[in-house]
């Protein structure tokens, strides 16, 4: 009381408030719902859910403060159906190797496949933690002064079944209040042109997969190591 204080918020805490006014906004009847409807489009949903998690378990990558969360494979899951990476008649195996596919040809932050397979090589460099540390890269290259930076693969969750990833971001609000902001008034002329543009470029936290507004990074709390060690695996 009395003496100033300074606040310094960080990309999980900002993650944090968007995930919990995301849950807070969706009423519990339409997630319900949701659910349900999810079943019937896809027959095999509960399997490869049940497989995955299995898998996950059997790995220790589920629910470090880090890492991934069934949440997070579920929407990397409908998100595969939605852009047709998978079908509805692929049984759980196909689904399941379509997926550790996408987890691990992505090049979540920037690096590419071969910089981030080279970068765990050596497993005495990337350290698994406690739950409640989570991963530590003891030789961490995912910084701009590595030189090996690429531009990072930049995910969108189609909004609705039947909608492609690039309507989407078409009719994204958050892209559209970037992109009338950049042509009215930008902070410098090399501004990206797009929000999708500025997060393949500029984002240097972490692996992104945004919701179909573009508001919401559904992976803000996965660590580059996070991703590292996935990937080797």
């Amino acid at each position: 009381l009395g003496c100033a204080t300074t606040t310094i918020t960080s990309h999980y805490y900002n993650y944090q408030l968007t995930h919990d006014a995301s849950h807070a906004l969706t009423p519990m009847e339409q997630n319900h719902e949701s659910i349900q409807n999810l079943k019937e489009l896809y027959p095999h949903w509960n399997q490869i859910i049940v497989l995955t998690k299995i898998w996950c378990l059997q790995r220790g990558i589920l629910n470090r403060h880090d890492g991934l969360t069934m949440e997070h494979i579920a929407l990397l899951i409908l998100y595969m159906y939605r852009t047709k990476l998978v079908g509805p008649r692929m049984g759980p195996p196909q689904v399941m190797s379509a997926l550790f596919k996408l987890l691990a040809d992505t090049n979540w932050i920037g690096e590419g496949s071969a910089v981030a397979k080279d970068a765990v090589a050596d497993e005495k460099n990337l350290i698994r933690k406690a739950p409640s540390e989570g991963y530590r890269d003891e030789n961490d290259s995912n910084t701009p002064e590595s030189g090996q930076r690429t531009k990072r693969t930049v995910l969108v969750m189609p909004s609705e079944e039947g909608k492609s990833e690039s309507q989407t971001i078409a009719e994204a609000r958050m892209a559209n209040i970037y992109a009338k902001q950049t042509s009215t008034s930008p902070l410098t002329p090399s501004d990206p042109k797009t929000l999708r543009e500025l997060y393949e470029t500029s984002y240097t936290l972490g692996p992104v997969f945004l919701d179909s507004s573009m508001t919401h990074n559904f992976l803000g709390q996965v660590s580059p190591a996070c991703i590292r060690f996935l990937q080797q695996e």
